[in-house]
């Protein structure tokens, strides 16, 4: 296909052409090529810049140029009709030799247009066009598309292709690589951007940080005498699962699911947490006799049995004294 390229643009304005051939679309621009560069075995600038102004200049003709020149589909890798597209720039690259070499050409095309919120977008679907002839025989994709910190991806469907996304606060990115497709085979990928800023990378991970800290909260406010291990690892799990789902990129309400049941478990854990006291008796009869301190209330532990014994408080350093 690259040598096709390059012979069909040294031979612009050639009217000994097949009628059949693409070429023959640029004909018109015959007189802006200088009789030197015309058939002279490379291709030329003003060549390039034919091509370049030829596919510009409409979007049926660039969709004529993939479809029955490259038999590629446009709509299928760039996601829409090009008639949709906003102004467009086209940059060819022929790499280091102009001359009849098979050597690749990028074509790059810049543009944009307008996506519809709620409904399903293509990203990318199988591109080659059927042909008596196989004209590709290595297809390989890569994709990388990024969103701001506003607008995210929302639900992705996939169907037999890999994606990778991965969402950060400040957007979120989705790539997509595949060395190795067979022309044959059928594969599209969608998304369905959500029509709420809620959803939105920075806009959910505010709302996730902001209902732990509510549990974080309530937890901390029902445990004032209760003990605040289950409460606190009931939370802090949680939220781990929350921004691990968040950063692989999993759909959005999966997410605020989990932090909003973050919410409404800190209340029963919290409440048949053991108290203070339970703790307390437990803890005697686990580590044997304790005395109170009556200056300071503190209990201390007792851990020999003579008698009498004076042994200090932890807290206040009053020496207490044990008669029996």
């Amino acid at each position: 296909m690259s040598q096709w390229i390059r012979w069909g643009l040294d031979n612009i304005g050639n009217n000994t052409l097949d009628s059949n051939s693409w070429w023959k679309n640029l004909n018109e621009y015959s007189n802006s090529i200088k009789s030197s560069e015309k058939h002279n075995g490379k291709v030329d600038d003003s060549e390039i810049l034919a091509l370049q102004n030829h596919l510009i200049g409409s979007k049926s003709d660039l969709k004529s140029f993939f479809a029955n020149g490259l038999f590629l589909e446009i709509e299928s890798i760039i996601g829409v009709d090009p008639v949709e597209l906003g102004p467009t720039k086209i940059d060819i690259n022929m790499g280091r030799s102009r001359a009849f070499s098979s050597e690749e050409i990028i074509i790059t095309i810049e543009s944009s247009y307008r996506i519809e919120e709620g409904q399903r977008q293509l990203l990318v679907e199988n591109f080659v066009r059927p042909s008596a002839e196989k004209y590709w025989t290595e297809i390989s994709l890569v994709i990388g598309m990024k969103t701001n910190m506003l607008t995210g991806l929302g639900d992705i469907y996939a169907d037999e292709m890999n994606y990778d996304l991965r969402r950060w606060i400040i957007m979120e990115v989705i790539t997509v690589e595949d060395n190795d497709i067979d022309s044959d085979t059928e594969f599209r990928i969608e998304f369905v951007p959500p029509n709420s800023f809620l959803f939105s990378p920075l806009v959910s991970a505010m709302m996730s940080v902001l209902a732990l800290s509510i549990s974080l909260l309530i937890g901390m406010a029902l445990t004032k005498r209760r003990a605040r291990v289950p409460t606190m690892v009931t939370i802090l799990v949680l939220g781990s699962l929350a921004f691990s789902i968040y950063w692989m990129g999993l759909p959005m309400q999966i997410v605020l699911g989990i932090v909003s049941t973050s919410i409404l478990l800190v209340f029963p854990i919290s409440l048949v947490s053991p108290s203070s006291g339970t703790i307390e008796k437990i803890s005697k009869k686990i580590g044997g006799p304790h005395v109170k301190c009556p200056s300071c209330g503190k209990s201390n532990q007792v851990q020999s049995n003579v008698r009498p014994l004076r042994i200090p408080c932890s807290e206040c350093n009053s020496i207490l004294r044990i008669e029996a």
